[in-house]
């Protein structure tokens, strides 16, 4: 899935522990969107400047499936990285590769359970992720959560749109939720 531009940079530029990073974004968000359109346009995404600019729908199980592929893509490249991750950039896991790869592992088994009524495999993909914690790594501690805390004590560590960073209290009124 090289189309992608972020992917695509680091791809060409050997980083593949960021590779596998950003391949593992683009399975979420795409993950998402499937979850909760069902059949939508996958193989031929994000392809406007090769000139795809009506990609054709695919079906859900298919993109699970590529998804699936993808993850395993996604973890491969980032165990055989060798560049460092920075702990300061890295916001998530601190540079950390294993809970990348634990991050990755974690999401393919949720996309498994998701996918479980439509690919007759699934359970057992499910149980060889589960039994070989060595090869394929999975959050297994609440603390472990792919999040970016948010403390909320200072302008510095709070939500950007959150109070903290407001210049008056009537901002309130420009940012609530809308029927959009």
């Amino acid at each position: 899935k090289l189309g992608d531009g972020s992917i695509r940079l680091t791809h060409d530029k050997g980083s593949s522990v960021h590779e596998g990073i950003f391949t593992t974004f683009r399975v979420l968000l795409f993950s998402y969107i499937t979850d909760f359109y069902g059949d939508i346009y996958y193989t031929e995404a994000l392809k406007g400047r090769e000139g795809i600019l009506y990609p054709k729908y695919d079906h859900q199980s298919d993109i699970y499936t590529g998804l699936l592929a993808e993850l395993d893509q996604a973890n491969n490249l980032i165990v055989s990285g060798t560049e460092p991750l920075s702990s300061t950039y890295d916001l998530m896991f601190g540079g950390d590769k294993v809970k990348w790869q634990k991050f990755t592992n974690s999401l393919k088994l949720r996309l498994l359970m998701r996918a479980s009524a439509k690919m007759p495999d699934a359970g057992a993909k499910m149980a060889a992720i589960i039994s070989n914690p060595a090869a394929t790594p999975i959050f297994t501690e609440a603390d472990e959560n792919a999040a970016i805390p948010f403390i909320g004590t200072t302008e510095e560590n709070s939500w950007q749109g959150g109070t903290l960073n407001w210049a008056e209290d009537e901002e309130f009124d420009k940012r609530r939720p809308c029927k959009t």
